[in-house]
């Protein structure tokens, strides 16, 4: 961090303004101006005014004890971003609180502490009184952040998070003022990014667009069922099913060479949806065959996808390669086949449990059980 940006950060910190500042050291405000824009810095003369002006140390104020301080904070990022990808949100929020406890003035573990936290009260894997505490120590972090932090990406990333946390703790107009900054769809980064490229960058930014924009959100919200204002569901059962056959379709139309990679998790849950719903209704023939279609899918994303890098053949994203972003957050350290088996468990599928495909489905599922790596 230079000194420059510690002088902004600190002078924000104290509610100064530029010309005050400038007024207490016998300078022009473009001279401060100047030092927070890094294009000059302070004569050293001025260093002890500073440190008594910003009640810190010549060491603070010149950087010399934050970069050990930031590598290590970079640290815990890392740690918690590796366990979060696979699965073990509990851990990860214990990283971030012992990061926060070590660093409560950094606004990246006051992030990552308010992110976890967030996780692990939606999992409800704290009690109730865990819950109402975690929740406004989170709120508040991202409120620090939001109204303090310099750094653009941090508070956006802090911006979305808290929409949820007013939502949790029942603040809706709050959450609403803040989604309300945000702009439509159709404005965001991505969409002006591409502009700003050319040739191979261009076209893997637009692929990236829509891989893990556009097609990730018609997915993902194709088969919502929210509720309406007298509580009903939206959708049927039956309904439901249907949804669930059309966002397979849908990306059957895009991935005609089969080729989903990480939407193969997508096709596989779509496919327990499916065999659920045959399920209740008593039909083995469909439940087996949208079981053994999940179990297809499953272990497709474990041997042909996860485990390597990952090229598309589809016409749509031609040589595509989704690269590090195909990894992320599980909800649980077990992979996608253990996680198959232990729905298969569910005494809803015990009228086909002794038909020996439903065997050979278990069968081909048990080699690929594990953990996310």
């Amino acid at each position: 961090m230079s000194i420059g940006t510690t002088i902004k950060r600190l002078r924000r910190e104290k509610d100064i303004t530029q010309e005050q500042l400038a007024e207490y050291l016998g300078i022009t405000s473009r001279a401060v101006s100047q030092w927070e824009c890094d294009r000059t810095s302070p004569d050293i003369s001025q260093i002890p005014a500073l440190c008594h002006i910003f009640g810190t140390t010549a060491d603070e104020l010149l950087g010399i004890d934050t970069i050990s301080k930031e590598a290590e904070i970079e640290n815990y990022k890392n740690e918690i971003n590796d366990l979060l990808r696979t699965g073990q949100r509990k851990e990860a929020f214990e990283v971030a609180q012992e990061a926060y406890r070590k660093y409560p003035d950094s606004y990246r573990t006051m992030l990552d502490f308010a992110t976890t936290s967030g996780l692990i009260i939606n999992e409800k894997l704290c009690s109730p009184e865990e819950r109402n505490l975690l929740l406004a120590k989170a709120i508040n972090a991202l409120e620090n952040i939001i109204s303090g932090c310099t750094d653009e990406i941090i508070r956006g990333l802090a911006k979305t998070n808290i929409i949820d946390l007013y939502m949790t703790n029942g603040q809706s107009e709050k959450a609403k003022e803040i989604a309300g900054i945000f702009p439509s769809l159709v404005q965001g980064r991505e969409f002006y990014w591409i502009r700003t490229c050319k040739g191979d960058d261009k076209i893997n930014s637009h692929r990236d667009l829509l891989f893990h924009g556009l097609i990730r959100n018609l997915v993902t919200h194709s088969t919502e069922n929210f509720k309406d204002d007298s509580g009903k569901k939206c959708y049927s059962t039956a309904e439901m099913n249907k949804l669930y056959e059309k966002q397979i379709a849908l990306l059957e139309l895009i991935f005609e060479d089969g080729d989903f990679g990480e939407y193969f998790e997508d096709i596989s849950e779509a496919n327990i949806d499916i065999a659920n719903f045959y399920a209740e209704s008593g039909d083995a023939e469909q439940t087996i065959e949208h079981l053994d279609r999940a179990a297809d899918a499953t272990i497709s994303f474990l041997s042909d996808y996860y485990q390597k890098e990952y090229k598309h053949t589809s016409l749509l994203f031609k040589n595509y390669t989704p690269g590090d972003s195909r990894f992320w957050h599980y909800r649980t350290n077990n992979n996608g086949a253990s996680v198959l088996l232990d729905k298969l468990k569910n005494e809803k599928f015990d009228f086909v449990r002794n038909d020996i495909r439903f065997t050979q489905i278990e069968e081909r599922l048990t080699p690929y059980v594990g953990t996310w790596k």
